[in-house]
């Protein structure tokens, strides 16, 4: 065993095998071999005649990188191109390393791997994650008042940040999930990963706001951020007045997205951290009618805000019934069809409150399966005044002939008067949510009869290749 796996393994109180399971081709070669050594000795084949020599093809390494790629989601095929030609094995360990998940399941052995004699697999690696939680209950909240409390940091986060991290110098995205933030932990993070360019952060705590701002200080290249469920345990740290006049500017951003669920925490990060960010491009997924004020004082924070995305997650349970936007009536007192009762009761409570001067130019709404009533009720509540630089929109909805019937006459012709008057619109892209493509025409031309003024004009387009990414 390599002599650096021993003093890790002792470091960290785990023991580490570099033992290997006999595989199939091993098996079955060995197997050959036994068989053949029975056979004897044959006579000798006569020597074949010479034949001209021929130049071997060898292809470019750009047009074999083109080839391994077609197998980038099987994994089976990629061992096997490792296998066969050395030309292969650089393409193929590029697509086997390229994302590495760790958790209390596999720590250990990817300590073997990136940290023993095979490390400089470790440059392969370009999305990392790491899910601390404990398999026997606990949160990040727990691990974060251990670790205020003088005590000792789990292993797994030991490992990675002092083992793993250092040597995966070319990740350039980082998914953490479960992880508590002290000073401490922020320091260890601070040297590792200088290519990092999108950071995406999951239930995790920290000590204090400005141990955030010190993570995104550390790693200047992020462009990209994704926060869900994040939580300060003392919230800002107390400052004099003049620490507070020299309060750094907002960290510029290419793209922040929030997926903030319901949760029962007050200690919530997400107010403060709009107040931080200044994106280009916004993504705000919306569980509650209750976040659409949260959403609002986001938008008003974002000076550079040119892209906004926002998605309408599960607003409908299996238990609404089918007619239930035509009868305007709940039969059921779920918090999810309470508040798609109150947008049918006052449907302005979706009206966007953007920032002024106006600086939105493109405009997605996400209504996913079921929440087709919620797009296109937001849409026909916008302010032309608040949208007159808005030329792209993107609606996501479910292409189903029924279920464009099943929203009110009034509720179309709302968002058809609305976007009519927007005189900057170019395209308005009705894509279809579900995969299924047998109902898309019934659907597009019963959307086509609701919307007649931006059909006239000549804005409507249903291509799914003009499908926006994200």
């Amino acid at each position: 065993m390599d002599s650096s796996l021993k003093l890790i393994g002792k470091e960290f109180g785990f023991k580490i095998s570099e033992r290997r399971k006999r595989t199939g081709i091993h098996f079955s070669v060995s197997k050959t071999w036994k068989a053949a050594t029975h056979l004897g000795s044959r006579h000798p084949r006569p020597e074949p005649q010479p034949t001209p020599i021929h130049q071997p093809m060898i292809l470019p390494p750009e047009l074999l990188d083109h080839i391994v790629d077609y197998l980038h989601d099987d994994r089976q095929a990629l061992h096997n191109c490792s296998l066969t030609c050395h030309a292969l094995v650089p393409s193929a360990r590029f697509h086997l390393f390229q994302k590495v998940k760790v958790d209390h399941g596999n720590f250990v052995r990817a300590t073997r791997i990136f940290a023993g004699s095979t490390s400089y697999l470790a440059d392969y690696v370009r999305h990392l994650s790491l899910e601390l939680g404990i398999p026997l209950g606990g949160s990040s909240f727990a691990h974060l008042r251990t670790l205020l409390n003088k005590g000792e940091i789990p292993v797994l986060l030991r490992v990675f940040m002092l083992v793993l991290s250092p040597r995966m110098r070319n990740v350039t995205r980082l998914i953490l999930k479960d992880v508590p933030f002290d000073r401490g932990i922020v320091a260890m993070l601070a040297p590792n990963f200088p290519q990092l360019h999108s950071l995406s952060l999951f239930d995790c705590w920290f000590h204090y706001n400005n141990d955030f701002d010190v993570l995104l200080k550390d790693h200047p290249l992020v462009r990209n951020l994704r926060c869900g469920r994040l939580s300060s345990l003392f919230g800002s740290a107390p400052t004099n007045g003049s620490q507070e006049a020299n309060e750094p500017p907002p960290v510029p951003l290419h793209s922040l997205k929030i997926t903030e669920a319901y949760s029962p925490s007050p200690l919530t990060l997400m107010p403060w951290l709009v107040t931080r960010t200044d994106p280009e491009e916004y993504t705000y997924t919306l569980y509650r009618l209750g976040q659409v004020i949260k959403l609002h004082h986001s938008l008003l924070e974002f000076p550079s805000l040119r892209h906004l995305h926002v998605v309408f997650y599960r607003w409908r349970t299996e238990g609404m019934p089918p007619n239930f936007y035509s009868t305007q009536q709940s039969s059921s007192h779920s918090p999810l069809l309470l508040d798609v009762q109150e947008v049918l009761n006052a449907p302005a409570v979706l009206s966007l409150i953007p920032r002024h001067p106006p600086t939105i130019t493109t405009l997605t709404i996400d209504s996913r399966m079921h929440s087709g009533l919620l797009a296109v009720t937001l849409l026909g509540w916008l302010d032309p005044h608040a949208f007159v630089r808005l030329h792209t929109v993107n609606v996501f909805l479910h292409l189903r002939a029924d279920d464009v019937a099943a929203l009110a006459p009034e509720t179309w012709a709302a968002m058809d008067q609305t976007l009519s008057v927007l005189l900057s619109l170019g395209v308005v892209n009705i894509l279809n949510t579900c995969k299924e493509e047998s109902h898309t025409d019934a659907g597009k031309s019963a959307v086509l009869e609701r919307l007649p003024v931006l059909n006239a004009r000549g804005v409507l387009r249903f291509d799914e290749a003009e499908r926006p990414r994200f």
